[in-house]
Parts: structure tokens; sequence; C-alpha cells
């Protein structure tokens, strides 16, 4: 068919192309792939049109976009809005559907256009075979657009399942991002960003330097003038203006909307609003706007010539995005001569520095385009001398040798993963490991060293990392060896790659803890000398790991808090059998790696067929039915589980809160619940949490193929993130920072691990061997007394609020059960507000007490409260080095506020005159060194007081934990106040909590 006289050369060279090589193709001349490279604006997506609709030796045609929105624009195109704008018309069009998420692929499809997403391929080929089977693989032609956008190891897999001729159409190739594709060079076309410049097609970009202010108001300042300056007269030009995140975005619209110029504003989180310029999608393109503001949404797939000028309000991170962005103003369809494009650059141009590169490489492009970075490189050391003194030896070049030089050749470290087999077999693991080498640049040789082991050797490229626009390959040879065995795979990888990721979808796992641990023996001679340690209890301020060495760890005295302690990994001394390969070890030094299989007992390389006896005998050693030492025994122990769980309660650690700085729309995140019931319905369990006074739910699901609980809330991810754009449900997510009590009787989870804490409750709690029952003093006070620091002071400023918690402490807790607590007392003084080390402190003859104190006021409580309670005990820890009887700090408070008055804070009206309630001191400095020297006396007990309203009561506590069922908020409060008790007493400090009855 005559192909349309509108269509530009570069798009009729591009069919031709095309034309040629589905000829040759069908003729079986080739099975590559056909690479059509065409910039952005020079019409890329009408060939696409054509060739789906006009080669008449094709009936069905699967055209392939990365992304919904690309989707959408593909079909509008194809479904004759291009020929529309050519003014072609004909009735022999093949019609066009769009395939949605929701739909699938049909026979009827076959004498269509079908145009949907990678993901809706992929979901098809791995869930639905039979359909990807009898209508995918059965189209005439596949058209894959934007093909940078190749993403998972799945997808190359599905395209190679389809044997139909594929067109593969990309406007900024990347040349490693084609390397799963496979090409020829007959069949590539490319029109270089110069080349459809100089045929007036696209607009020649002009940067202009300009100080790009961090001030958003002197920003659209700058930029406005700037455009008025070149559009003064042209009133249909736009501006696209890119800001890096949506915080940005909502400060630029702020300043325009004083300016009184259309404009809008485009992000995923402008949902449900009512201002007419947010939208979460990109609107119609004929809207009345000016000023287009965005982050992500307009850098491709958006194609308007009226767009003329780009400012960012920072500096792009990502080059390929640039140029992507730059594109959309480059558009010149009427090719109207010397038609400039202008983009704002900063004062130092790096955006026009990282275009010019660009060019450079989009020049040399169809010189390398097939070939991988490991290709060219290779090529260049085949030119290198066969021999050369190196390394202090004479050496001959390595590039590929027979199996025989392989097997003299190569060296190995004692170490290794091991897994668990799962259903992986020989053929989906080396399929697996050489998709990871393809993703990662890497030419590798396989040897086959037996039936159910091999050999990779594999080469990496990578750049010099003291090279910030310059390049220097940096080239490394690489050794991955595996052998499966009945039930376990043992692998090794010379840079550290990690099956578990890779294929744990079908079935692989980590080896279990109890079975490494028995690579350390039980033998009176075997001894461990290192422990890393992962502390299970969450709290504020917990050391959350921490590792030791001794000759023998079993000599050392055992932490008060060991039974909390998860090991991560250990290194010990193992006495077992002698093995021919180390025949003079009696015994044999290992490092065990617990959260990743790691097993290193020698850094010294041994040659492959002594590596594949050691590694033997491992596995021996994992599968015997002897028991490990028993100084495993002294920490947590972790639980394997025989099934899946569902979670009962969570507790979110939010410990690095004060330091990582959350927010939501610029608010800082300062109040937050961090512990809650979780509920169940049809399956789904969610929990609610509320930050900032609002309640958010969240869902928790359980991986049972991964064993690890996962948190998932689209409007907290939307609404909180930290300085580095983390968003609060990833961060939780990734660190595992929660504890989940389960439906399964003593079985918690933390960490991303379960373990049984050893806590005695339901039918074997016995309050006579509840190790908290003496600390844990009930107050009848505290049954009403609920307020900190109540309503209002006294009118004179004598004192707080009669009906408050620190009236309570301020009249030495007269009259109650614990008055004798402050018998001679020397000293009391209010440190709260500010920087405090605790609300009070006390001094007594014989104790001086740091007192934390907590109450809900007129809020309803639980009696068992998680959330409060983990506040007040982060507060109690967090500055209990002050305790120390060898601490040299002082307190700031004593130079900044202890000799002020106390002010009203949170609807506290009046104030209290003097914070030194009962003692007579000349200055703050003698009040503190009397403090200090009680601190440092031996003969001085130094205790924390948790001074606790509404919070917790001890009856309710107990009541709870005889419980079999409806306990796990007590259970969490337990921890919590194991841990605190734990934290308190490494620094010889006594704890005691005074709560309601």
């Amino acid at each position: 068919m005559k192909l349309p006289d509108a269509l530009w050369v570069p798009q009729k060279k591009a069919y031709k192309k095309i034309h040629d090589y589905i000829i040759d193709f069908k003729e079986g001349k080739t099975k590559a792939s056909c690479l059509i490279k065409m910039p952005t604006g020079s019409g890329k997506t009408g060939v696409i049109t054509c060739i789906a609709h006009l080669e008449k030796s094709i009936k069905s045609v699967l055209v392939i976009s990365p992304r919904d929105v690309l989707r959408t624009q593909l079909f509008e195109e194809i479904n004759n809005e291009f020929f529309k704008k050519i003014d072609y018309s004909s009735t022999d069009l093949k019609k066009v559907i769009k395939l949605t998420p929701g739909n699938d692929f049909a026979v009827s499809h076959l004498d269509k256009i079908v145009v949907t997403t990678i993901q809706k391929l992929n979901v098809t080929f791995t869930k639905s075979r039979n359909i990807f089977d009898s209508v995918c693989k059965n189209f005439d032609l596949i058209i894959f657009d934007e093909g940078h956008y190749e993403p998972a190891t799945s997808w190359s897999i599905a395209l190679r399942e389809i044997k139909a001729p594929k067109i593969i159409f990309t406007a900024t190739p990347f040349r490693n991002d084609l390397k799963k594709f496979e090409f020829d060079s007959r069949y590539m076309y490319s029109i270089t960003q110069k080349e459809a410049q100089n045929l007036k097609i696209l607009r020649t970009p002009e940067f202009i330097p300009i100080n790009i202010d961090t001030d958003p108001i002197k920003f659209i300042e700058t930029v406005l003038k700037e455009f008025d300056k070149k559009f003064a007269s042209d009133e249909e030009a736009r501006l696209i203006i890119r800001c890096e995140d949506y915080a940005s975005i909502l400060k630029i619209a702020n300043i325009i909307k004083s300016k009184k110029i259309n404009f809008v504003c485009i992000h995923e989180r402008f949902q449900g609003q009512k201002e007419n310029w947010k939208y979460k999608k990109v609107p119609d393109k004929n809207i009345e706007a000016r000023i287009w503001i965005h982050q992500f949404k307009l850098i491709e797939g958006f194609d308007d010539p009226r767009f003329k000028m780009l400012a960012t309000y920072s500096i792009f991170k990502n080059s390929r995005q640039l140029v992507q962005q730059i594109g959309r103003v480059l558009r010149n369809p009427t090719k109207i001569d010397n038609a400039t494009a202008y983009i704002l650059d900063n004062e130092t141009l790096d955006h026009k520095a990282i275009w010019d590169s660009y060019l450079e490489y989009d020049d040399q492009f169809k010189n390398l385009i097939g070939k991988t970075y490991g290709e060219t490189l290779r090529e260049v050391l085949s030119q290198l001398p066969n021999t050369e003194y190196i390394d202090r030896s004479f050496r001959t070049s390595y590039l590929e040798n027979d199996i025989d030089s392989v097997l003299r050749e190569i060296a190995i470290p004692l170490s290794c993963n091991v897994y668990n087999k799962g259903d992986v077999t020989i053929s989906i693991l080396k399929s697996n490991l050489e998709d990871n080498f393809g993703e990662n640049d890497q030419s590798f040789s396989y040897y086959p060293i037996s039936d159910e082991s091999g050999l990779y050797i594999h080469i990496s490229y990578n750049n010099s990392p003291h090279l910030i626009t310059k390049f220097f390959f940096n080239i490394n040879l690489h050794i991955s060896f595996f052998k499966i065995y009945s039930n376990h795979i043992g692998f090794y990888n010379s840079n550290g790659m990690n099956l578990y990721s890779r294929l744990s979808e079908f079935g692989l796992s980590l080896i279990e803890t109890k079975k490494l641990k028995k690579l350390i023996s039980n033998n009176s001679e075997s001894r461990l000398t290192n422990v890393s340690l992962k502390n299970s209890n969450l709290g504020y301020n917990s050391i959350s790991g921490h590792s030791y060495n001794a000759a023998s760890i079993a000599d050392v005295a055992p932490f008060l808090d060991d039974h909390g302690q998860v090991i991560s990994s250990v290194i010990g001394y193992s006495k077992e059998q002698k093995i021919d390969l180390l025949k003079d070890k009696e015994s044999f030094r290992r490092y065990l790696g617990f959260s990743n299989g790691k097993i290193t007992q020698s850094n010294v390389k041994y040659k492959l067929e002594d590596y594949i006896k050691w590694l033997d005998s491992i596995i021996k050693g994992l599968n015997t039915t002897s028991s490990p030492i028993n100084i495993f025994n002294r920490y947590a122990k972790e639980v394997e589980l025989k099934s899946d769980v569902k979670p009962k309660h969570i507790l979110l650690d939010f410990s690095e809160i004060e330091r990582i700085s959350f927010k939501s729309n610029d608010i800082e995140l300062d109040e937050y619940e961090v512990a809650s019931e979780v509920t169940e319905n049809k399956g789904k369990f969610t929990f609610v949490i509320h930050l900032n006074s609002l309640p958010y739910v969240v869902e928790i699901k359980f991986s049972a193929l991964r064993k690890i609980f996962i948190l998932e809330s689209q409007e907290i991810t939307q609404s909180f993130c930290n300085e580095d754009k983390i968003d609060l449900i990833r961060l939780l997510n990734t660190k595992q920072s929660f504890r989940v009590i389960t439906d399964n009787k003593n079985i918690f989870y933390a960490f991303g691990a379960f373990y049984d804490p050893k806590l005695k409750f339901g039918s074997t709690f016995k309050l006579e061997e509840f190790q908290l029952r003496n600390i844990i003093i009930p107050v009848k006070s505290l049954n009403t007394t609920k307020d900190e620091k109540g309503k209002k002071c006294a009118i004179d400023g004598s004192g707080w609020d009669k009906n408050s918690m620190f009236h309570l402490i301020d009249t030495l807790c007269v009259g109650t059960e614990i008055e004798k607590e402050f018998e001679n007392t020397e000293l009391l003084i209010c440190d709260d507000m500010g920087e405090e080390v605790a609300d009070f402190i006390l001094c007594t003859d014989k104790k001086v007490a740091f007192i934390h104190v907590k109450g809900i006021g007129n809020k309803p409580s639980s009696k068992v409260s998680a959330t409060n309670l983990m506040d007040v005990c982060g507060q109690a820890v967090k500055n209990i080095e002050y305790l120390s009887m060898f601490n040299d700090k002082k307190p700031s408070g004593v130079k900044s506020k202890w000799q002020k008055e106390w002010s009203g804070s949170r609807g506290v009206k009046g104030k209290v005159k003097d914070r030194l309630r009962f003692g007579t001191f000349k200055s703050t400095n003698e009040v503190w060194d009397h403090i200090h020297s009680r601190i440092s006396d031996p003969s001085i007990d130094n205790e924390v007081w948790l001074f606790l309203g509404g919070i917790l009561s001890r009856n309710e506590l107990i009541k709870k934990l005889k419980k079999d069922e409806g306990n796990s908020a007590a259970l969490q409060t337990l921890v919590l106040l194991n841990g605190t008790l734990t934290n308190v007493g490494a620094l010889g400090c006594k704890l005691k909590i005074f709560c309601s009855e």
C-alpha cells in the first residue's frame, strides 16, 4: 500500500526498514528484533500507526507500552488520531482495542491491533499461561514502544516465548537498556537529535543561564521574566516548570496563584481536590493554562508543540529524565525555520553539559547498538599481550579457557551460602544466574562440573568511583559456583550475590537457624568467640544490637537481657572429625551468618575440586542429628514456623523519630500512636494508628513465602516521608521495625523473625514468679489522678493544679501508700520542659530518683496502654546516663532553666515561681553538685520512677497475663517493661513503676 504523502522523510525510511525486516523474518533470514530509534517529536508514533494498519502481510498486531498513560496515548494515536492529523483516510484500517487490567486477551483479538502494557502481558504470562499460549504467542507482529523501559527478567522470558517479528521503538536509548533484545545491525534505523533539528522536525534548544534561587518567590519572578521576554507576543506559548517533589509543587503553586496566570499542577497525591488547578492525572491539553507544573507526569507521554520553555526548580539527578523532559519542548510539527526552545538552566549550565554529552552519545549510538559494555571491552582485552609480568609473576592472559584449564586455575575460599532447595532445578538456577549477569552487563562463560554442579566465570565493568562526569572502566573477574543436593543448594559468589531474593518464588528459602548452629558442635573443646546480637525488645533509645568477643563466650557472665537478644552471627571453633582436606586442623574456625545462611571457614583459596569436598562436608554437618553447642541457649530462641500465623497486636518502633523528620505537606509528625489491636475481616488484617491525632488504617499481610509481615497504607505512604523522601511505611517495612503478637502462643515477631521470648503467661503464669511483681507498685490516688499538670497553676504561683500528678509529687505524696519513698527528702527539683533528664529529680538520704510522669488526662484508657508506656519508657531510658556513677556531664537545665520559673504549656494556665520544690541551696550549680554527689556515692540507691496516671493498672495487667486469649496488649506491655528494666539495670539502677491499682 502507498504510504501517506504527509509522512516525513525519517518516517518513510523507518517504515521501509520495518517492511524489509518483516519480509526477511517471515522468510527465515533472521530471528532478531528490529530497532527504530527516533528522538521525541520526530514521528515514531506515526510510524507505529502506519506499520500496524498498513502492512498488508500483517493481520494482528500487539502494541506494548511501559505504562498506562502511554498505552492510552498510543491507543488514541493508532485509533485514527494520527491519520486525522495528516488528513489521511482509508476504509481498510484495522480495529484497535485498548486492553486494560480488568480485561483478558481473547482469540477474537487475532485480527486486530491490541494496545496494552508490559504489566498486562507479564501477568498473563505468569498467571494465565493458557491464554498466553493460545493468544499472545499467535500475534503476527509485536511492537514495543519506549524500549529503554524493558524491565524485569520475567518480561524478557515472555518476550522470547513469542516467535513473531518484534519491533522496538525508543526515543532516548541508553545502549545497555536494550540488552535483553537480540538485534541484527541490518534491521536498525536511527535518526539523531541533530539530524532531526537539521530537518526542522525539532526545535533547537537554547540554554539560558539564570540564578535558580531556592527561594520559590525569587525563582518564579526570574522564570516569569524570561518567559515574558521570549513570548510576550505569543499567547499560545506554554511553560513547563519541573519540581523535585510534591511539597515544591505546592510552594510554586501558591506563589503563581497571586500572579493571576492560568496554571495547572499535576501530581499523584492530588485527589478529591476542589481547586481547579490540581490534577492527579495529566488533563486535556486544550485547557486554558499557560504554565504547567509537575514532578514526573510531563516527562513523557504528552505531546503539545505549544510548550516552548522549560524551567526546573532543582537540578535533574537523572540524565535520561532530563533528555526526555527537554524533548517535551522541542516539537516543531509545522517545521518553522529557526525554531527555538528555551531551557532555563542554572548559572553553571549543568543541564547544558548533560545535553551536550547526550548529543555526543547519540551520534555514536549507531556504531554501538547491540553491544553491551562487556562485549565492547572484551574486544579491547583481546588486543592485550598474551603474556605479561604482573603481580610479581609472569602470567598469560585469561579470556576463556577449556574446562581442564579452569579446574587447574580457579581458586575459591572456603565460604558459601546454603539454602533450602525448594522447587529449584538446575535449569531454573542457571537461567536466573544468567539473567542476573545480563541485567548487570556481565559477560560470562559456563562450565558444567557435574550433573548437579556448575561454575560461572563472569566479568563486571564499573565506572571508577573517583570520576564525576568522565568514565574509566574498572574490570573485575568474578566466580559463581553452585551445587544442588537433595534438599539444599550450596552457592558461592565472589561479589556477594544472594539467591534468596531472586528465587524465593520457586520455594528457595534460607537455611534454618537451628541447622546452621550445628556447625559449632556440642563438644567440650568447641567454643564461641564472637556473637553479634539484635535486640528483640523494641523501644526508644534501646540498643538495637551489639557484639562482643571473648576467648570463650561461655566463660563470660551473661547480660541481663540475653534472653531477649536474637543472634545474627557468630564466630566459633567447632571440634569435629578431621577431613582429608584439613588433616592438620584440630578444630574448625567458622563464621555463621544466620540472616543469610552464610558460612565462612577460611579466606585461603583452594582449588575447585578441594572446595567441593569441603562443601560436601558442610552439607553433611547440617544434616547430622547432633546438637549444637549449649551456649546458644543463653539467647532468644528463634522459632521455625510450621504454618501461617495471624497478627493480633502490633507495636511500631518509632525510635528514630527524633532524628528523622517525617513530614506531611511540611508539617512535622510530632504526635503518634504506635500500638494497636489488629482486627480481621474476611481474611484481611488491619489496624489503626493515629498520626498528628488523625486515624490511618494500615493493612498487615503475612508473606508465607518470605515468612515476614509487610505493612501497607497508601494514605500514609503518600503523606509522610523523611528528608530522603523515603515514606514511613517503606521505612518500617525495610527495617522491619515493629513487633507483632501473633495468634500462636509464645511466638512473637520482631525485626523480620519469629522468636520465643520465654515469657510466662496464661496457664503458665504464676504471680509468685512474676519478676516485675515487686516493682509495679499500685497507688490508690493514681486511680483518679490522671492529669500530668492539670488545667491551671495556683494563683500565687506556689504550685501546680491540686488535681494533677505534678501536685502529688510536689507534696511528696503525703497521705498515699508511697509516702515513705519521700522520707528524709533533701532535694526535689522540677526539670520539666525542653531538654529534660526527668520531670522531677528527688534526693533523699538514701536514694536519688529520676521521676518520669505520664498521664492521659480525660482521655479514655485501656488501663494497659502500650503506646503511652512506650513513650514514657523511652524518656526514662533516654537520659539514664545522668544516673551513672561515672557520669561527668551536667544537664543543660542547670544553666538554662533551673533558676527560672516553670511556665504552663499545652493548655496549662499560670506559672510556678520556683522549680526548686524542696531544699535550700545557693545556686543551681550547687543543686546539681548535691545530686551528683549522691549519684556517685555507692551507698546510695539510684532509681528510675515511672509515675503513671491512667496508663497502667497493676491488677488489670496481671488479670490479662493470666489469660491465654485477649492478652496481646498486656504482652506488649510486659515486653516493654522487661526491656526498660534491663536498660535501667544495666547501669546498676533500680526501676519502680507507680500506677493505679
